[in-house]
């Protein structure tokens, strides 16, 4: 399943619309550098506390790093300054 969660940022305002993968056999991260989305196979729950803040991959759009726990960022700015806004939805994905 896939949640989507409208967004708004508190430092440009920009409007848009945050995403988290649930219950699916991948894991899905962010690189720092330019907030792309990475899918990783299902990491575990030990594994990421452990590496949690380290660099666990390369993001494929700017070779950037992608963390565990990096946080959602606006994707006009890059600041993790924001907050949703309005009624989160999902979508049921086939395998």
């Amino acid at each position: 399943m896939v949640m989507f969660y409208p967004t708004r940022c508190n430092t440009c305002g920009h409007k848009f619309t945050n995403r988290s993968d649930e219950n699916l056999d991948y894991d899905l991260f962010r690189c720092v550098d330019c907030n792309a989305f990475k899918k990783i196979k299902k990491l575990s729950k030990s594994y990421v506390a452990f590496f949690r803040k380290k660099e666990i991959g390369v993001c494929d759009e700017c070779q950037g790093r992608i963390c565990v726990d990096n946080e959602k960022r606006c994707p006009k700015c890059f600041t993790d300054d924001i907050v949703e806004n309005g009624e989160s939805y999902c979508m049921l994905l086939k395998k």
